[in-house]
């Protein structure tokens, strides 16, 4: 089933076997529609996707996709035997499923005097053969610390927000309006920028190393302090005059000369190793985080939250993990070695396969329930003894 890019503003259609306009005790105008099946809906330029819903999927996004304003919308139907065209603002519908009726309050008046006219002319007739046409919804798109990784975001037009801090690591942002952003001290460690237009944003303190600049309008940008080793980018995205240069770091891993641009060899992008570059994250929200894969060794995770973070395969040597809440990860494979581990929560936690010791899986205070350790036991009722002796059998073979 075809499903809308996130971003895209979406126009809707809808038949109907029959409907009927009534006004209310209060002066105000329903149009009652029967026989509603479906509901069409197909996206705005530059896409070309379109598909259908059921009318109550319409309803449950209604808010979203007309935060700002209600839409206009069209209505084609026989009256007395001849073809009308109603033009009105919509607000939202109701729907009953088992009746198939759908209905909602209309405004003319805000269009003008001929539309309220053939409103007052087609009340308590019954209208056949009715078409409507839903104008133009726009998803009211939020970007904050909930963004998942690796997400989407071709062609999103965001301007003017406060990211900073924020960690967008891996986003695809290609071809997307992101003019006078403040993405100050944000992680965008391997996001995707190509074609995209970043006009006028700041990027003081980010983390761009990995990241992808192709084609980019950079006009304005500010990247003092940015580090943006390992950066795949081109002349024309890098050189822009307008940009802002002050102890940057370029894509080989070397510093700009005062305020003048990367350019030349300090274009070619060195490899950037599987790493985050940043040593202390403790208390922080990583909930649902993927470092599959990461070197997080030696890093400070002290109180956060890694709640169904994904941290399979990850080497967590030396780490401090004290106090994390690691209920639900995936530590699959994960390296635990000399691991500080003080009042860790693992409950539901996913250890099967993971490289460890005694010292870090005994640390006081560690809460397990329904675990699964590193042998695939599940650490839950009566396997909770087991796995306890199984921790205690480690002291004498690590």
């Amino acid at each position: 089933m075809a499903k809308p890019p996130s971003d895209a503003s979406l126009l809707f259609g809808a038949l109907a076997e029959s409907g009927l306009i009534k006004q209310r005790r209060n002066g105000s105008f329903e149009m009652l529609l029967d026989g509603v099946k479906k509901i069409d809906w197909f996206t705005d330029r530059p896409y070309r996707v379109e598909g259908t819903w059921k009318p109550q999927k319409l309803l449950r996004k209604w808010d979203k996709y007309f935060a700002t304003s209600e839409p206009n919308a069209q209505a084609s139907f026989k009256v007395g035997g001849k073809r009308e065209l109603l033009t009105f603002e919509m607000l939202k519908p109701e729907y009953n499923a088992k009746k198939k009726y759908f209905n909602f309050k209309l405004d003319t008046e805000i269009i003008n005097d001929r539309e309220t006219k053939l409103l007052n002319q087609s009340k308590n007739q019954s209208l056949d053969d009715v078409t409507l046409f839903i104008d133009d919804a726009n998803p009211e798109v939020n970007i904050d610390e909930t963004t998942q990784y690796n997400e989407d975001l071709t062609g999103i037009m965001l301007s003017g927000k406060d990211l900073t801090n924020i960690d967008l690591s891996g986003i695809n942002f290609k071809q997307a309006q992101l003019a006078n952003n403040n993405f100050t001290n944000a992680n965008l460690n391997n996001s995707d920028f190509t074609k995209a237009s970043i006009y006028g944003s700041n990027f003081t303190g980010a983390n761009l190393t990995g990241a992808i600049f192709n084609d980019t309008n950079t006009a304005g940008g500010n990247f003092t302090r940015a580090d943006l080793t390992g950066m795949k980018t081109d002349a024309y995205s890098m050189e822009n005059p307008n940009i802002t240069w002050s102890d940057t770091i370029c894509p080989n891993g070397t510093k700009n000369i005062g305020s003048s641009p990367c350019k030349g060899d300090q274009l070619i992008a060195v490899e950037v190793p599987a790493t985050l570059n940043v040593i202390d994250l403790s208390s922080r929200d990583l909930s649902n985080a993927r470092l599959n894969g990461m070197n997080l060794s030696n890093f400070n995770l002290s109180n956060t939250n890694l709640t169904k973070a994904d941290l399979s395969k990850s080497n967590l040597t030396q780490a401090n993990l004290s106090g994390a809440d690691l209920t639900g990860a995936n530590l699959l494979n994960a390296k635990l070695e000399n691991t500080r581990m003080e009042n860790v929560n693992i409950t539901s936690a996913n250890l099967s396969g993971a490289t460890t010791d005694y010292q870090s899986l005994s640390s006081e205070g560690i809460i397990w329930s329904d675990t699964i350790n590193p042998d695939g036991w599940r650490c839950t009722g009566d396997k909770l003894a087991t796995c306890n002796r199984w921790i205690e059998r480690l002291q004498y073979t690590t």
